[in-house]
């Protein structure tokens, strides 16, 4: 396990980012290297599109730390942008309970969109691109994705763990991703998360089952993705 927290803190440390253990728990296991790493990937897939860099479900920054550093990394003047509620879940429906999560209205309360500031202020990326080019907009998907005003998105992380969560979010972003864009779908695939949470692979199947697109998984991370059709591929 040492090694694999050394290999995490090696990655990090070629993006920049300093692991403090205290206040943070970035990349200091081998899943979220792996989670950095599938960023990664996915990221090089919008190189050449324009398009913002999108994160719904911020949760306790880590993700969104992650993409705020490729963002910066890769140097094009994206802007990075994180909705959450930050006040726990809404309301679960018939769809969500039906799993063995059993998810509750506020759930995941507890961090503030001061917290996900101090957090970059601790792992000191480049505070000119953080003020200018990263946003955090706190309120429920249905309220706050209207704040998002880019004329684009290239990648978008939907980690919503909700049936009405993944619903709105795919309603009001979807239209929003260029060609080539890259959508994550942090739960989709089937096993544990189909049986803890069926609402939020329902929404998603509901929704993309008209448009013909397809879902991939990555063998490393276990996560699924979709890369938005080019019109003369449908």
């Amino acid at each position: 396990m040492n090694s694999l927290k050394r290999l995490a803190k090696r990655l990090a440390k070629a993006v920049g980012l300093e692991v403090h253990r205290r206040r943070l728990h970035v990349w200091t296991t081998y899943p979220q290297a792996a989670r950095f790493l599938y960023f990664q990937r996915l990221f090089d897939r919008v190189n050449q599109l324009d398009g913002d860099v999108m994160e719904c479900g911020v949760g306790h920054g880590t993700s969104f730390a992650m993409l705020a550093f490729l963002a910066r990394h890769e140097n094009k003047g994206r802007h990075v942008w994180g909705f959450d509620s930050f006040v726990g879940y809404p309301e679960p429906t018939a769809e969500d309970l039906a799993g063995t999560r059993k998810p509750k209205k506020g759930e995941w309360a507890g961090t503030t969109v001061g917290d996900i500031q101090q957090l970059f202020v601790d792992t000191r990326l480049d505070p000119p691109f953080v003020q200018s080019n990263v946003h955090v907009i706190p309120g429920y998907f249905q309220d706050s994705l209207s704040a998002f005003t880019g004329s684009s998105i290239a990648f978008l992380h939907l980690d919503v763990n909700l049936h009405a969560s993944y619903r709105t979010c795919l309603e009001q972003l979807y239209p929003k991703v260029v060609q080539g864009g890259v959508i994550l779908f942090d739960e989709y695939e089937g096993g544990m998360e189909f049986t803890k949470l069926p609402g939020a692979k329902r929404a998603i199947d509901e929704y993309l089952a008209p448009l013909g697109e397809i879902v991939q998984r990555d063998p490393v991370a276990d996560k699924c993705y979709l890369v938005k059709k080019n019109p003369r591929e449908a």
